[in-house]
């Protein structure tokens, strides 16, 4: 069995994932606390739940911290650099043709938001106008290409 091979089987056993492991060589400072007030700040907003407390207490009552060491989790989330990971979107006409595209390189909390920023810009809304009611008809034409 491979060492990868074992690390995973571990990690099942204990109901690990990645992202509740250490990030290796990093430290809080390498965290940026706007972006958890931000998130902090819009997890209040949803009012689902409420988030208080300093940027390094809201990370560890989201369990982001182990023994004072950021988590995968936390730097995919709130690195002051982002991670080397990319979304890759894009508007197709065919499977051959790009009308659009857009890499996106941020922390997972922004890229999700610039994601989403980008698929709004590319929705095409129309109206039916009629007199036959006094209510316009709105149509979302909504097409998502990977």
């Amino acid at each position: 069995m491979s060492t990868a091979e074992v690390t995973d089987l571990y990690m099942r056993t204990m109901q690990y994932s990645w992202d509740t492991y250490p990030y290796p060589g990093k430290t809080i400072d390498d965290l940026d606390m706007d972006k958890i007030k931000r998130f902090a700040n819009r997890i209040n907003e949803k009012g689902r739940l409420r988030i208080s407390g300093t940027p390094v207490e809201i990370i560890t009552k989201m369990n982001l911290l182990k023994d004072g060491i950021p988590t995968n989790g936390a730097m995919l989330l709130f690195a002051k650099t982002p991670l080397m990971y990319d979304i890759h979107a894009g508007r197709l006409k065919t499977a051959d043709v790009i009308l659009d595209d857009k890499i996106i390189r941020s922390t997972l909390y922004e890229a999700v938001e610039e994601t989403m920023k980008y698929i709004m810009s590319h929705l095409k809304v129309s109206y039916i106008i009629s007199s036959e009611t006094t209510n316009n008809t709105k149509i979302r034409n909504i097409r998502i290409s990977s």
